[in-house]
């Protein structure tokens, strides 16, 4: 029997993961949901699942696989005991935000440490490397989700606000000016999420010479419509559209915004390098790329139900354009690199 040890960094998310209750609601976890029943469908075909958090120093691993979702740093005990006492060939390594994202992630420091990586994005030729889909079947609905298609109104956008450089950072700044725009518009548009009552996105010159002084400048949210954090994504079925602008515009990279929209029954007006009408999900995602498009998406007539568009994106998973985006999808891939591996 084949065992696989699955650890994290991150005790705390290890455990959500454990007890399947990872779910749409929860920021940043929401990304691993699918990690539990992916788990459950090997064990169903033999797989022994070991949880790090279990793994002392008497437990036998000689004939093991590593499954990392991240990578341990050097303090970690228990990290540095698997590490020890498995060999680099049977230790998978799975990213779910390609190099143009996070280039450190992917140095050599990292890759030659593991003999497999599981990633969602295409990328250089390495026999080493699994490209796969993004996987965001249905997760379960947030509690309290008021469905009442009366209160509905708007364009809602939950994103937070980083200080990023590079590639990534222009997509931040396109999204900042974005979100003042739709503001300075006739638009319904409301901005949740974090960081958006200070500079942080060096957008102005003369911000980014006094953050290096130490200073920083409280700003004032009113120009983006910013009314605060939220604890729960179900805040997005108040809206007819949510707004989701990508970290990354590659072709084969998808996050799991405009899928959470979709599982809410709430259309996506989305910014990224995934072509929905490709995908067959044209009907159901409003795809845009300039600033000016998406500001004209405020006079967009009103959507379709929630109930109309939840029907026609889980019809969608039921279909073949729609399988690679499931579970069951996730679980052959996974089982596959496992047996490369082993």
């Amino acid at each position: 029997m084949t065992r696989i040890v699955i650890w994290g960094a991150y005790p705390s998310t290890l455990e959500l993961i454990r007890s399947g209750s990872v779910h749409i609601a929860g920021f940043g976890d929401d990304l691993l949901w699918w990690l539990k029943p992916v788990l459950d469908q090997l064990e169903s075909r033999g797989i022994e699942i070991v949880w790090g958090s279990d793994v002392t120093d008497d437990t036998p691993l000689d004939d093991a696989l590593l499954w990392l979702i991240d990578f341990p740093t050097p303090r970690c005990k228990t990290g540095s005991l698997l590490l020890r006492k498995i060999a680099r060939s049977r230790r998978l390594l799975m990213r779910l935000e390609p190099p143009a994202i996070a280039p450190k992630a992917y140095g050599p420091g990292i890759l030659d440490q593991v003999g497999g990586l599981l990633r969602v994005e295409g990328g250089p030729n390495d026999e080493r490397v699994a490209h796969v889909a993004d996987f965001w079947a249905p997760a379960p609905l947030p509690r309290n989700v008021d469905g009442s298609e009366d209160m509905r109104s708007g364009i809602v956008a939950v994103s937070s606000n980083k200080a990023i450089v590079g590639p990534r950072g222009r997509l931040y700044r396109f999204r900042e000016a974005a979100y003042r725009a739709l503001a300075r518009s006739e638009c319904d548009f409301r901005l949740y999420g974090q960081g958006w009552t200070e500079w942080r996105s060096g957008i102005d010159l003369a911000d980014a010479v006094l953050r290096r002084a130490g200073i920083r400048l409280p700003r004032d949210p009113a120009c983006f419509n910013y009314l605060g954090p939220l604890d729960d994504k179900a805040e997005l079925v108040r809206a007819n559209y949510s707004l989701v602008i990508e970290n990354h515009l590659g072709s084969r990279y998808v996050s799991e915004k405009p899928f959470d929209s979709l599982k809410l029954g709430v259309m996506p007006i989305y910014v990224g390098g995934v072509s929905f009408r490709a995908i067959g999900l044209g009907n159901l995602v409003h795809q845009v790329s300039t600033i000016d498009e998406i500001v004209r998406c405020g006079s967009l007539p009103r959507p379709p139900r929630r109930s109309d568009v939840i029907a026609g994106y889980e019809a969608w998973l039921e279909s073949e354009a729609g399988a690679p985006f499931t579970v069951d999808a996730a679980a052959k891939t996974v089982a596959k690199v496992i047996a490369a591996l082993g």
